[in-house]
């Protein structure tokens, strides 16, 4: 009897485990576990009821709303984080948007980014257009980029906001882009000659409005190349296996080339010194494609040529160097360029070597700022030695009066005379009343033409001004040839992407760091610049803290009435029409050349 009453008790607990199981949906349709009354505990990517719909990838949500009530509490201003571990939201989210919400806090963590359908069977998003990747987490490049471009996300488009093996340099440099979106909005790099959201449309060959040189003076790239060994020891030219330097050139639309090895001859010997120039200047102009089929290299600092006035030392630190200085200029090759760059410098037998590409006074130019002929022109430079540590203050004498062409003296303003930027300090009348004396901020070592005219701003006073305002503390590092880094004892006051005028150069602040920053000492501030200091304009050396007056950079804020800045080199040369389709140039009559920038009486 004991034995039937046992196994009718065994039989009727089986039964009822029976009965309980069956009690979760489906028993979790294989995905969960049925757990405490009679509820399903999906494992990882299944939810549902019963575990039978997948879960799909989720991502920051590109776009949210408020929610509502989700957490069912009776209010929709829970203002805490809610639903952690929840399938939907296992990442938090809050139902309650204040409006003094920071930015960036309604990109929760949804499914498909909130951009996209999950198929519940599968696991995967259809994602809305404009849309891709799994999570649809990623926008989608407009047409591919059209094979002309890479799709790259906002925060690789910001890192390489400086210019990569090619690329033209953004004035702010590199950008660290930390947002929420760094990797979820994407947007097309175009290759060089292409350009817009698809990088469908080609671009025109540029060139300067002949009509502008009737009257005005373009302002060529111009850069110096420093070679050289620098060490204690003695050195001995290596005559079987001469020194040699590779560059990484940059055309106007930011397309890369490298040079040939171009030999780096013993400039102990005086005949060599041009013969090296020659050589950068034959290995510019063998580059392919005629890129640089016209552009002239000289010996720095020889006083003849075109070129030979330009001052640029390299910066020797120790006894003894040997290497070559050559400047070079672009001649058929208009408007902004991106300098080159040193890719390898081979000098066997020593144990320091430097080689450098650095700016120079002349650096290429898009725009006229100086769109008023004064009344002066500029027949000489005198230079009036200072005493040390000053390093000398440079007069420029030029014909005419300074009233109505001047701002009132002591008043910082940058003029143009021929192709030099200069800024004025102060001016008075010269002891010939038919001359006027201006004292320039930073020495122009120049040989000026007989007459060069001098164009100046629109105004000095209005919205057609540029503005010009000081650091608010000089440098407190002497900065050499070759430099990017300025140092200051205090605040300088400047942002990334500042325009600055040091020693008759411009520069753009591409990185600010002040002593806030660990590592920075507490008595710095750093700035660094867009390209090499080219060195200061009176010796072409190193400019010092120390000097009076000449240890200051400023910055320059272009007009605010754009119309004022005429724009001299342009797609066409400003005298035809760029089809984007193909890439070239319909001439107004009138005008030819591949770019239109020839007049031809025969074209009328």
């Amino acid at each position: 009897m004991r034995q039937c009453v046992s196994l009718w008790s065994l039989s009727l607990l089986l039964l009822l485990v029976g009965f309980a199981t069956a009690e979760c949906p489906n028993g979790c349709s294989g995905n969960g576990a049925c757990m405490q009354k009679d509820m399903c505990n999906c494992y990882k990517n299944y939810q549902g009821n019963d575990c039978a719909d997948r879960t799909c990838v989720f991502g920051y949500a590109h776009v949210d709303t408020p929610k509502g009530d989700i957490n069912m509490d009776q209010t929709r201003k829970t203002a805490n984080w809610i639903l952690e571990n929840s399938q939907q939201h296992p990442a938090k989210t809050y139902e309650y948007f204040n409006p003094d919400a920071k930015q960036n806090e309604a990109h929760f963590y949804m499914e498909c980014s909130n951009k996209g359908i999950c198929d519940r069977s599968t696991g995967l998003c259809t994602c809305f257009d404009g849309y891709e990747g799994v999570g649809c987490q990623r926008t989608v490049c407009p047409g591919k980029c059209n094979g002309h471009g890479t799709c790259e996300s906002i925060r690789e488009l910001g890192a390489k906001g400086e210019g990569t093996l090619f690329g033209i340099e953004h004035p702010s440099g590199s950008v660290v882009y930390d947002l929420w979106d760094g990797n979820s909005t994407y947007g097309c790099r175009c290759d060089p000659w292409f350009r817009g959201a698809d990088c469908s449309k080609r671009t025109c060959k540029v060139g300067v409005d002949p009509l502008y040189l009737s009257i005005g003076t373009p302002i060529y790239e111009t850069f110096a190349i420093h070679a050289f060994a620098d060490q204690t020891a003695a050195i001995t030219y290596p005559t079987a296996s001469p020194p040699w330097i590779r560059l990484r050139v940059f055309d106007y639309y930011g397309e890369s080339y490298i040079t040939s090895k171009i030999t780096i001859l013993d400039e102990t010997t005086p005949a060599n010194k041009p013969l090296n120039a020659a050589a950068v200047q034959n290995a510019l102009k063998n580059i392919p494609n005629l890129t640089f089929r016209d552009a002239t290299c000289e010996v720095v600092g020889t006083g003849t040529g075109d070129l030979g006035d330009f001052l640029s030392l390299w910066p020797a630190t120790d006894t003894n160097q040997l290497g070559m200085s050559v400047i070079c200029q672009y001649i058929d090759n208009p408007g902004r360029h991106r300098i080159p760059e040193v890719v390898d410098f081979g000098f066997s037998g020593v144990t320091a070597k430097k080689a450098m590409v650095v700016t120079t006074g002349e650096q290429g130019q898009n725009d006229e700022w100086f769109t008023k002929q004064s009344t002066l022109t500029a027949p000489a430079v005198a230079t009036v030695a200072g005493t040390a540590p000053v390093l000398g203050v440079t007069t420029l004498t030029v014909t005419g009066a300074g009233a109505g062409n001047l701002p009132t003296s002591g008043t910082l303003a940058l003029i143009k005379v021929g192709s030099n930027i200069v800024m004025t300090n102060t001016w008075a009348v010269n002891t010939d009343p038919t001359k006027t004396d201006i004292v320039l901020k930073f020495p122009l070592k120049k040989t000026i033409g007989t007459s060069d005219l001098v164009f100046i701003p629109p105004s000095f006073t209005d919205l057609t001004m540029l503005t010009i305002t000081a650091a608010s503390a000089p440098i407190s590092v002497d900065l050499k040839v070759g430099d990017t880094k300025l140092t200051f004892a205090a605040a300088h006051g400047f942002v990334t992407g500042d325009l600055l005028f040091f020693h008759n150069q411009f520069f753009y602040v591409h990185q600010v760091t002040d002593n806030a920053t660990p590592s920075v000492a507490a008595t710095e501030f750093y700035l660094v610049i867009d390209k090499p200091f080219g060195g200061n304009s009176e010796t072409g050396g190193t400019a010092k803290s120390t000097a009076t007056g000449t240890a200051t950079p400023y910055k320059i804020v272009l007009p605010g009435d754009k119309t004022k800045i005429y724009n001299y080199v342009s797609e066409c040369s400003g005298r035809g029409l760029c089809s984007s389709e193909t890439g070239l140039c319909t001439c107004f009559k009138g005008y030819t050349n591949d770019n239109c920038n020839t007049q031809n009486i025969l074209a009328l």
